[in-house]
């Protein structure tokens, strides 16, 4: 559930001397300088609408100061322009901003691991790939490197492939032990196309990637691309 809203707070308030309330007669007042906001969860995102009221002392009574000399309304647009927005009011706007830094920040920090686990490929790494169909639609299936030789990288291929960006290996999926084999330099090259999108290291047996079947015990839905 998201709250979000308007507030206001009192920037400055200053003793208003003549002024006579208009509900009560009192002298006693003074003028305040309110900036509205809008919030999220109570953290201010951006100021809006800084206005003056005239505040009775006694009796309370708010009103504009409209109805009062020119000298006054000269003296309170004074005050209006005099107090400057606080920079706390767009703490929001600095939370998200930061937010943003990191998520780039961690994006790019990823993509310079999966850069090193493509050039020091290891037994056991997994690579989700990405491959259009004849009908250009993509699809996406994963391999897991079962062997390295010199120059060739030996890859399990999953027996399904998904229609959508998985989020996670789906439990029906294994990877199939015949091995596909490709030069480091064409894995290279898949990854630098986009083919390759992520290199997971070091999984645990709760993602699943553990699992392998006999090629011949699945029915294998092939990958436009790699051929067992």
């Amino acid at each position: 559930m998201i709250i979000f809203g308007t507030r206001s707070t009192v920037l400055k308030q200053a003793p208003y001397p003549g002024h006579q309330c208009s509900r009560c007669g009192s002298e006693s007042t003074y003028i305040r300088v309110i900036q509205n906001y809008f919030h999220i969860f109570w953290i201010p995102v951006f100021p809006y609408n800084k206005r003056l009221r005239i505040v009775c002392k006694d009796c309370r009574h708010k009103e504009k100061p409209k109805n009062v000399s020119i000298q006054f309304r000269e003296m309170a647009r004074q005050l209006k322009s005099s107090v400057k927005t606080p920079l706390w009011m767009f703490s929001g706007l600095g939370v998200a901003a930061l937010g943003i830094l990191a998520i780039l920040y961690a994006g790019y920090e990823l993509n310079k691991l999966d850069q090193e686990y493509i050039n020091q490929p290891e037994v056991g790494d997994v690579y989700l790939y990405e491959r259009p169909t004849f009908s250009n639609d993509l699809i996406y299936t994963y391999l897991k490197v079962s062997a390295i030789a010199e120059d060739s990288i030996f890859l399990y291929s999953g027996v399904l492939s998904y229609d959508r960006y998985p989020l996670k290996f789906d439990p029906e999926d294994a990877f199939y032990t015949q091995p596909i084999a490709l030069h480091k330099s064409e894995v290279l090259r898949m990854y630098q196309n986009d083919e390759i999108l992520n290199v997971r290291r070091n999984w645990g047996p709760y993602t699943g990637f553990d699992r392998e079947v006999e090629l011949d015990s699945v029915e294998v839905l092939k990958v436009p691309g790699i051929e067992p």
